[in-house]
């Protein structure tokens, strides 16, 4: 299992690459919301999750929040994938997705059958209004969060 963790590690970090072209999202640009500026928050939320799971955290944290950047770095955001990674393998097949709201905020929760877990596990990813990454959660889906009324 640590071999498999350790190729994983070393393959994120042989093929990651800088922020993707296309700069921040318009909408935090401008400060309007993803609602007005039409942005599609589910290609935008799967945008994120799909450079998450392939390691491309420089592009993640270049479209975090300031909040956010505040309390990681690319760095610490590519340790959460190997430790998510070493639990539960990598994503293969897509079970659901949502938008949510919780502790009022949105949330975008995909749960997913992975490699190395029998229980679907989710990843749950906060999105501000202006389209920013804001942090994320993952849990078995069992154990999902209460949601807000």
């Amino acid at each position: 299992m640590r071999a498999t963790i350790l190729f994983l590690a070393m393959s994120l970090l042989a093929t990651r690459t800088s922020a993707q072209s296309g700069g921040t999202p318009p909408a935090a640009a401008t400060g309007s919301t993803m609602a007005a500026t039409k942005i599609d928050s589910l290609a935008l939320a799967r945008r994120y999750t799909a450079w998450f799971y392939t390691g491309q955290t420089d592009s993640l944290w270049a479209h975090q929040s300031a909040e956010g950047k505040q309390t990681n770095t690319p760095a610490q955001l590519l340790q959460t994938l190997i430790e998510v990674s070493g639990q539960v393998g990598v994503e293969q097949k897509v079970i659901d997705e949502r938008f949510v709201r919780r502790l009022g905020k949105t949330q975008y929760w995909r749960t997913s059958q992975f490699s190395a877990s029998g229980e679907p596990f989710m990843l749950r990813m906060v999105l501000t209004p202006q389209g920013e990454f804001a942090g994320f959660g993952f849990n078995p889906r069992s154990q999902a969060p209460p949601v807000d009324p």
